[in-house]
């Protein structure tokens, strides 16, 4: 490389640094004056004005209000056009499908779920989501303000590739299916894939439980059992990116067999299906006095739901049934805090109540013997049900802000330079 041409891509980097910094800074402190961006970022005062003129005339950035002055003129102080971006998070589940809108302030405004079944060819559900997309391009979102789109799903990643990883509890044919390409190729705009577990912690990390934090540990109870740890305010992934798998940590060598192959592992112990296989198990012995009992003659119709209900009418064989999942569960929380130790261990999911939390709670501090967990808080999640599509979302935001390339064109569009070319891939 010669040596101007050396010189100006490092001016360009430099550029493209300094930009997210003020990016940054805007966003975490606004509204704030430009004499104080430059005092947070360490940035000049001029290098703050070209950006900051920037920002307002691509319509990222607005002013808002005036300041305080001691004396002088009033500063003039900057906030993020919350609505000037949008980024989509959608979550595959395996028995429903939830897509939500976060503008650049993480405002979910719009959200939308339906069930759906995972079909045994992965081209099926993904048409069904470009479809879902693209309609919901045309009649509620203008195409020209989306950033990207987050998709998290329960499975793990291979992220090189944007694949899925041996599933446990969909299809085989999604293993190895380049799920990534495939949407960018159809929707042209950059696409992150994500666990699902992942997703719900950056989720709760930039907009709910964790705001406050940088370590934190996030357990996804649904139809699986998932983790996501939070490391100095980033997802660990690990070497191969399945780090925070703990439900499929063996929690009992003669357990129910679990979808990975294994026997005993949490999932297989706590999730949804394992709870109402357990209350089912306990209907056909009989003998039981519960509100369950109507469906001892129709054990295929009872669900989560039904069981929920059935912990909220302060039901016996309900209520210690989701005590023993919220055990299991504690056990393996106290792990997660002797190895990681995290500010708050987060938990998610449908069917997280006061009584599994109180369980949970229960086995950590009764075995907290040598009283040094007592840092750590367990917490229900402050977003429940949206966790995942907002992380989901927050996947695009997180690239956003850490490398807003699609300012560097001039003026951009159409639909701005095809979000700059898919991020230049």
């Amino acid at each position: 490389m010669h040596k101007e041409t050396k010189t100006a891509a490092d001016q360009k980097l430099v550029q493209r640094v300094n930009r997210s910094i003020a990016l940054c800074c805007i966003r975490d402190f606004g509204p704030i004056s430009r004499t104080d961006i430059a005092k947070q970022t360490g940035l000049s005062k001029a290098s703050v004005s070209e950006i900051t003129t920037l920002f307002i005339g691509r319509g990222l950035v607005q002013e808002v209000q005036e300041g305080i002055s001691s004396r002088g003129p009033k500063p003039i102080l900057l906030d993020l056009n919350p609505n000037r971006f949008y980024a989509l998070g959608i979550v595959i589940g395996v028995k429903y499908l939830q897509l939500g809108a976060l503008n650049l302030c993480g405002e979910l405004v719009i959200s939308r779920s339906s069930k759906w079944s995972l079909s045994r060819d992965p081209e099926d559900n993904l048409y069904m989501i470009i479809d879902l997309v693209d309609r919901f391009l045309q009649e509620e979102m203008d195409p020209e303000k989306l950033l990207g789109i987050g998709v998290c799903a329960p499975a793990p990643i291979d992220f090189r590739q944007g694949t899925m990883k041996s599933p446990p509890n969909m299809p085989e044919k999604w293993n190895g299916f380049p799920v990534r390409t495939y949407l960018e190729d159809s929707l042209k705009v950059p696409v992150f894939l994500e666990n699902d577990a992942n997703a719900g912690a950056l989720g709760e990390l930039w907009w709910g439980a964790g705001r406050d934090i940088k370590n934190m540990a996030y357990m996804l109870v649904d139809t699986g059992v998932g983790g996501g740890l939070i490391i100095d305010g980033k997802i660990y992934k690990g070497t191969g990116g399945i780090a925070g798998e703990i439900g499929h940590i063996i929690v009992t060598s003669n357990g129910s067999p679990c979808g990975c192959g294994a026997d005993g592992c949490l999932e297989a112990m706590v999730s949804a299906p394992a709870i109402v296989e357990k209350v089912r198990k306990k209907l056909k012995i009989g003998g039981q006095e519960t509100v369950l009992n109507r469906f001892q003659n129709k054990l295929e119709e009872l669900e989560i739901d039904h069981i929920l209900e059935a912990v909220e009418a302060k039901d016996d064989l309900a209520i210690r049934i989701i005590e023993t999942a919220g055990h299991l569960m504690g056990l393996i929380i106290i792990d997660i805090i002797n190895v990681t130790d995290p500010g708050k261990v987060v938990i998610g999911g449908p069917y997280v109540n006061d009584i599994l939390l109180a369980a949970i709670k229960g086995t950590v501090w009764e075995n907290d013997t040598r009283q040094i967990h007592k840092e750590t808080e367990v917490v229900k999640s402050k977003l429940g049900k949206d966790a995942l599509t907002m992380g989901a979302a927050t996947l695009v935001l997180e690239d956003f802000f850490l490398h807003p390339g699609i300012l560097e064109e001039d003026q951009n569009s159409p639909r701005e330079n095809q979000v700059l070319a898919v991020r230049k891939r």
